[in-house]
């Protein structure tokens, strides 16, 4: 039990790692002069192997738990089954070639717009809002608001305004200029909301009340691949490819590193360990990305944008976390493994 625990937090931990570096990885191509569009489709062209090859991995698994044998037929099928899987999802094809346009492709590209308007990590911050979207969405349709939920809500709104200086955009003073730039800010909003409604949205696709019920994994990979067969057939040519090698590099990073890899580590880890101790561990993403801005990057932030990270990830810690299960967790996993050992060496010494 203790192996399968820390293996679910190992891979809860890489998994954010991966998920910190995605801005980064954008702002450093940006600097081989690559166009917004043009990075969004290699990355997502990119990432389609990967996912292809995780549902083959998938369907081998599902087919060893029946005790059917996965036919080399079926494996030379799959584009033509992907379609057919995809489009009897409760008959709503449409509704999921919407979904993924708007809540992955579209997320995307306003993600990566903003990361080329502001701070990477600023950015990256402003879409880590999305669970208060989430949340208030969800409270608006049932008309009913916890009172933990309302403070998470102001408290990870104010941090927002911090971050984004708002002071300095409404009643600048004499000498400064405004830092954040309003069109990256609402790009990454923009970018929350999206990301916000893909969550609300995929709720019905992973229902079996619905039709065919879709697991997570086929979710994502229905929704990578979609979107990369949009901007593909929508592309302008061979001619809109870059020629520059290392935004094929950096590309191929954000479909990898910061991209398949972390979502395959992050499903199994959230199988390991559960959902509250996963989402404690998933809030050390943005620190992490802060982290890399600073030493790759350069970013730095003032006093007050510090405070304001502060209170986004205490109110979208309230919004996600049960105060029970996570302080049972952290007894458990954090605080007993360390205190057994110290009080022995504290007997021995005779100070305890």
């Amino acid at each position: 039990m203790r192996t399968q625990n820390f293996a679910g937090v190992l891979m809860m931990v890489l998994a954010a790692l991966g998920f910190s570096f995605k801005s980064i990885f954008i702002k450093l191509a940006y600097q081989h002069g690559v166009d917004t569009l043009v990075l969004l489709r290699l990355r997502m062209v990119l990432a389609v192997p990967f996912f292809i090859a995780a549902l083959l991995v998938y369907r081998w698994r599902q087919s060893r738990s029946t005790g059917s044998a996965l036919q080399a037929t079926e494996i030379q099928q799959m584009p033509v089954k992907l379609w057919r899987q995809s489009a009897a999802v409760g008959g709503r094809f449409l509704y999921l070639l919407v979904l993924s346009l708007a809540g992955v492709g579209g997320s995307a590209w306003l993600s990566f717009y903003s990361i080329s308007m502001m701070d990477a990590s600023l950015s990256t911050l402003i879409v880590f809002t999305y669970p208060a979207m989430v949340v208030f969405y969800k409270g608006i349709r049932s008309r009913s608001f916890a009172g933990r939920q309302i403070l998470a809500l102001v408290l990870a709104f104010a941090g927002l305004m911090l971050i984004l200086r708002l002071d300095r955009h409404w009643n600048p003073a004499p000498g400064t200029s405004v830092i954040i730039p309003a069109a990256g800010a609402l790009a990454a909003l923009g970018a929350a909301l999206a990301f916000a409604f893909y969550n609300i949205g995929s709720e019905a696709l992973m229902q079996s009340g619905s039709g065919k019920a879709l697991s997570p994994l086929e979710l994502a990979a229905y929704s990578v691949i979609l979107t990369a067969a949009t901007l593909l057939f929508s592309s302008g040519g061979a001619t809109d490819w870059p020629l520059d090698p290392a935004v094929w590099g950096y590309a191929l990073l954000l479909a990898t590193v910061s991209g398949f890899i972390p979502f395959t580590l992050f499903m199994y880890g959230i199988r390991r360990i559960g959902a509250g101790p996963g989402t404690i561990i998933n809030m050390i993403g943005p620190a992490f990305n802060s982290l890399w801005a600073w030493l790759l990057l350069g970013e730095s932030r003032d006093p007050l944008q510090i405070s304001g990270i502060l209170l986004i990830f205490l109110g979208i810690a309230g919004l996600k976390l049960n105060p029970r299960l996570v302080s049972s967790w952290l007894i458990r996993r954090i605080w007993l493994p360390f205190w057994r050992p110290l009080r022995r060496l504290l007997a021995a010494a005779g100070i305890f």
